[in-house]
C-alpha cells in the first residue's frame, strides 16, 4: 500500500504504532479516490440518472481531494479485510451546528470533523490486520500457544488472528475509541 511520509511519521513517529501494522492498517489516497472508499453504500436516490452523486454529496465531500489516509479493518468472522473503515482527511471538513432553542445571544458553533466513515452504513469495529510478529508477542504476553500453520499474506498479514482471539477468551480486549489508539496497544502486546 502507497503510504505518504506525512501519514507514516503520524503512525510510526508520533503514535509508536509498529511499522508493518502502520503498513497494513493504511492506505493514503489522493484525489477522487476517497469518494470511492467512503460513498460506496449511497443508493440510487443519493445518485442522478447518469450515476454520478447528487450535488449534495459532492459538495459535502468536496474536501476529500486533498487526500488523507484510510484505515481498513477486517471482518472478525471471516477474516478478509472489510469495505468499511474510517478516512481521516488531510483537510478536515468543518461541520457548522446551529444553536438549539431561541436564544438572540447564542451563535453557530463549528465543528471539525477529523474522522469520517462511510454514511448510510452502519459502524463497525476496527479489527486491524495483524502481522505475525506482533501476533507471537501477543502469544507471549499471555502465554498461549499459536495454533499450527499460520498463513501470512505477501503483504504480511497473518490470517485467523481474530479467530484465535475468539478462541481464546482469557485474552483480555481493550475497547478503545479509534483505529490508532487500538493499533499503539496491540504494538504493546494489547489487544483492542
Amino acid at each position: 500500500m502507497v503510504l505518504l511520509p506525512t501519514h507514516k511519521h503520524e503512525w510510526i513517529t508520533l503514535s509508536g504504532i509498529d511499522p508493518l501494522l502502520t503498513q497494513l492498517s493504511i492506505i493514503t489516497l489522493e484525489n477522487y479516490v476517497p469518494h470511492e472508499y467512503l460513498l460506496y453504500a449511497l443508493t440510487r436516490s443519493d445518485r442522478r440518472n447518469d450515476g454520478t452523486l447528487r450535488q449534495y454529496w459532492l459538495e459535502k465531500y468536496n474536501h476529500l481531494v486533498h487526500g488523507g489516509y484510510f484505515c481498513c479493518t477486517v471482518n472478525v468472522f471471516t477474516g478478509e479485510i472489510d469495505e468499511w473503515g474510517c478516512f481521516k482527511p488531510d483537510k478536515p471538513r468543518i461541520q457548522v451546528e446551529e444553536p438549539k432553542g431561541f436564544d438572540p445571544n447564542s451563535t453557530a458553533k463549528q465543528k471539525i470533523i477529523k474522522y469520517e466513515h462511510p454514511p448510510k452504513t452502519p459502524t463497525k469495529i476496527f479489527a486491524l490486520p495483524i502481522p505475525l510478529h506482533l501476533w507471537k508477542a501477543i502469544a507471549d504476553f499471555y502465554d498461549i500457544p499459536l495454533p499450527d500453520n499460520i498463513e501470512v499474506t505477501i503483504d504480511g498479514r497473518a490470517l485467523g488472528f481474530w479467530q484465535w482471539i475468539i478462541d481464546n477468551p482469557s485474552i483480555p480486549l481493550i475497547i478503545t475509541e479509534g483505529a490508532k489508539k487500538a493499533a499503539c496497544l496491540i504494538t504493546n502486546s494489547y489487544v483492542s
